[in-house]
């Protein structure tokens, strides 16, 4: 089903840092049920589990895993998800580049206008993955591959229940709608590098 049911959300953020800088990486993600009480915190255990080792293989050393967290779009369906990191780091050696230069991730769906398509921002990663200011083909097909195939993946939550990856609508031709939630039909990673603006005493996010 290319549409989900807002009320089946869930907001998933990762916070992590790089030399002292803190950020954040949001993302949507629908369930093939209704939510329950220990939906987000369901979630977040298998994001730990299946998608934080890919994209541990994707940044720098120099990045520090914060936390995961998870809760419901729409408020009190369930109770808020956490995961706490102690002295969890990436797994590429060399220095990361600097915390507002990231690889750019596009979420696309195929059911209403690319407006509702959505992207977000994976910072930290390692200056030896980069020649003439691109991400190496070699590195992208590999290892970010693999992080982009595991995104991809439905997340297991027991009891038969999926969560997948969507895209969030809030807008049409500039006017407020929904909001919808739209099943991610194609995930993929450019090799030119984005950018994000600087902020240093508050987490600094990118949406998806």
């Amino acid at each position: 089903m290319a549409q989900i049911n807002f009320n089946r959300t869930l907001r998933l953020t990762f916070q992590y840092s790089i030399t002292g800088n803190r950020l954040s990486c949001n993302m949507n993600y629908g369930l093939s049920a209704d939510i329950t009480a220990l939906s987000a915190e369901n979630l977040v255990d298998q994001w730990v589990a299946e998608v934080w080792p890919l994209w541990q293989d994707v940044i720098s050393e120099e990045v520090k895993a914060q936390r995961v967290i998870a809760y419901s779009n729409v408020p009190n369906l369930c109770l808020p998800g956490e995961k706490y990191f102690t002295s969890v780091n990436g797994q590429v050696s060399g220095d990361a580049l600097p915390s507002n230069i990231a690889a750019i991730v596009q979420l696309r769906q195929q059911d209403v206008p690319s407006e509702a398509n959505g992207r977000f921002y994976i910072s930290g990663l390692s200056e030896a993955s980069i020649e003439n200011s691109l991400i190496t083909g070699a590195f992208i097909s590999t290892e970010i591959q693999a992080l982009l195939d595991g995104l991809a993946e439905p997340l297991d939550l027991g009891g038969g229940v999926t969560a997948g990856l969507v895209c969030v609508q809030r807008s049409f031709n500039g006017s407020p709608v929904g909001p919808f939630a739209w099943s991610v039909a194609q995930i993929f990673a450019q090799r030119a590098l984005g950018t994000q603006r600087r902020r240093t005493t508050e987490w600094r996010t990118s949406w998806s």
